[in-house]
């Protein structure tokens, strides 16, 4: 018995229309514009979201009565070391706040401030319990924050 062989039917789906070069590069142009569109929102969508959840650290050694010669700030939590920011200072220099910027510790966080004073280095140690997306404020050399 003979196989069945298909055969197409010319015209059967119809002949495909003809389509003007103008209107397939512009079609192609708007395909690719909305595309770049949608990963540029996706992007920032991106970097919204993660903004919000990050805590900031401001360590601010103005407060402090002599001269500052470096700022190191480290967090750390039960898992390890979340972050970590250092600044230094040149002789004369008005110190600058040190911000550090880290996803949100876990329980047990804990904030390691070390400071280089004239010939000596002091180390700070505050527990501490933020919320995603909140700003931690540690002024040196007061003792009320």
């Amino acid at each position: 018995m003979p196989v069945p062989v298909p055969v197409l039917v010319p015209g059967f789906w119809g002949t495909p229309a003809r389509v003007s070069p103008l209107v397939r590069r512009l079609a192609a142009r708007a395909i690719l514009a909305a595309g770049v569109g949608a990963v540029a929102i996706l992007l920032a969508q991106s970097c919204e979201d993660r903004g919000g959840r990050e805590v900031t650290f401001i360590v601010d050694p103005r407060p402090l009565r002599e001269p500052v010669r470096a700022v190191r700030v480290d967090v750390f939590d039960r898992d390890g070391a979340r972050g970590s920011a250092e600044r230094r200072y040149d002789a004369g220099e008005v110190p600058d706040p040190v911000r550090l910027r880290t996803a949100p510790p876990g329980s047990g966080a804990e904030v390691v401030i070390e400071v280089e004073l004239a010939g000596r280095v002091e180390r700070v140690r505050r527990p501490v319990d933020a919320a995603p997306g909140a700003t931690v404020k540690i002024l040196l050399g007061d003792v009320t924050r």
